[in-house]
């Protein structure tokens, strides 16, 4: 008899649930050779001795047993199990885990909720993190140009400018970024995934930032302590506040010359580089930066070339 998916948790969705049946009790040397196939035991539903009530589920590595009453060494599972999220696709290595992530992630549940701006979270460690936002309290501090950063994962990925690491490569253009989360935001440029769709108008968006949500609102949630100027996002503020405090704090390793944005930065690196990552469709020209590409546009008409 199968598993039906209302006999399990409300929250979790299985990846492949194969049978629901119970122990095995042909767990001796005799049996062996014929319960067992290719080093894992036999899907269940080709089992004549499962009785009970177990839940099994395969995986692309194996089979796993998830619960019920003791089973025997044979239908213990023989290769690594790994357990897929049927929703966002990630992997672990227990079933806990991945119980866990479902609930975290999936459920919809989000009982920790910030006091200052009721923004509500899956996890206390992440209601944590955030809270920084409004205390403004930094205790990650780069050790080469001192910086500091509300969350370890950002000086990581800060101190890669430093160090010129790069080590996630988009496999369809080999170009390279200090981040996975960049390398997934690129590569909607290829796909045109656009995963996150604006409740108000519709529109759909690359990455999940509540930028575009607070043009609707009038939000400006993040103000300027030196001259009291608000703001949409956090790292608008800081951009901001570096106009008053004249702080550089990204350097190009080959020249010496310091920028107040990372973004700055990368566009003055590809002149030691050589790299022009913006193409004209039309006639196939490249730029270093966007917004000359944009300005070359200009120079086209009805996709014809311009003599100007």
């Amino acid at each position: 008899m199968a598993l039906r998916k209302s006999n399990l948790w409300p929250f979790f969705r299985f990846p492949t649930i194969v049978a629901s049946l119970g122990s095995c009790n042909q767990n001796s040397d005799a049996w062996q050779p014929t319960h067992l196939s290719d080093g894992c035991c036999v899907p269940p539903g080709s089992c004549d001795h499962l009785s009970g009530g177990i839940r099994i589920v395969l995986s692309p590595v194996g089979w796993a047993w998830l619960g019920g009453s003791a089973l025997p060494n044979a239908c213990f599972p023989h290769t690594r199990t790994s357990y897929i999220c049927s929703d966002c696709g990630k992997s672990f290595c227990s079933i806990s885990s991945l119980i866990s992530h479902q609930k975290r992630n999936h459920s919809g549940e989000k009982p920790y909720k910030c006091a200052d701006c009721g923004r509500s979270f899956h996890q206390s460690s992440d209601l944590v993190k955030h809270e920084r936002i409004h205390t403004g309290e930094k205790p990650y501090q780069c050790t080469v140009c001192e910086k500091r950063f509300n969350q370890r994962s950002y000086l990581i990925v800060h101190e890669r400018f430093h160090t010129a690491e790069k080590p996630y490569k988009c496999f369809l253009c080999g170009k390279s970024f200090c981040s996975n989360a960049h390398l997934m935001t690129h590569q909607r440029t290829h796909t045109g995934e656009r995963p996150y769709q604006c409740p108000e108008c519709g529109k759909r968006f690359t990455t999940s930032s509540n930028f575009h949500k607070r043009i609707h609102t009038g939000e400006k949630p993040y103000k300027c302590s030196l001259c009291g100027k608000s703001f949409t996002t956090s790292s608008d503020v800081v951009k901001h506040e570096r106009t008053h405090t004249g702080e550089k704090p990204y350097k190009c390793g080959t020249c010496g010359k310091s920028f107040s944005q990372s973004a700055h930065l990368m566009q003055h690196q590809r002149i030691h580089t050589g790299e022009k990552p913006y193409s004209c469709l039309i006639c196939g020209r490249c730029f270093t930066c966007s917004a000359h590409l944009v300005v070359h546009k200009r120079t086209h008409k009805d996709g014809e070339v311009l003599k100007i």
